[in-house]
């Protein structure tokens, strides 16, 4: 009976595990890549052609009633409360953020919040973000900054353009 030398089997184990380890890696790192989020196991982040058909108007409506008739872009994606407060609110942690679905709309534009302190001067910014509930389409959040948000929308979900959709 041949006799088997114990290191050649612990170098092939370790090869083995090492490649395995490596293809992971692989797999994850192009999931990420994808643009998919971990919020995309839970549930579909593309959004259908008839929420985005609402979706237009509601961001042209928000835009219009804080200075800017007509926003440069307007981008959607579907993601959950706390990835969207994440990407637009990263320095602020929110306790009651939660894992429900959410519409993430950001714009970008000239916009004037027109409910400042009194007396105070109006918040303006060059980047509006809307979170709205996926199940009352109801806005639950609203943001003004003039910078973009955080974490790149790619990285939260499928993205859908808004702009051809906000007309009235």
């Amino acid at each position: 009976m041949p006799v088997r030398q114990h290191g050649a089997i612990s170098r092939h184990r370790r090869i083995v595990i090492w490649a395995s380890v490596a293809m992971a890696i692989v797999a994850i790192s192009s999931i990420f890549s994808a643009g998919l989020s971990p919020a995309s196991a839970y549930f579909s982040t593309a959004i259908t052609k008839h929420i985005i058909a609402r979706l237009g108007p509601y961001a042209l409506a928000v835009a219009r009633q804080n200075g800017d008739p007509r926003p440069a872009s307007a981008r959607a994606v579907k993601t959950t409360q706390k990835m969207a407060l994440g990407a637009v609110t990263p320095s602020n942690t929110v306790p009651h953020a939660s894992s429900r679905p959410v519409y993430l709309i950001v714009m970008t534009g000239n916009f004037t919040v027109n409910a400042g302190p009194p007396g105070g001067r109006a918040p303006t910014g060059k980047y509006m973000s809307i979170i709205i509930d996926a199940q009352t389409f109801k806005a639950i959040g609203l943001g003004l900054s003039n910078r973009p948000p955080a974490i790149s929308l790619r990285r939260l979900g499928e993205v859908s353009v808004l702009t051809q959709y906000m007309t009235n």
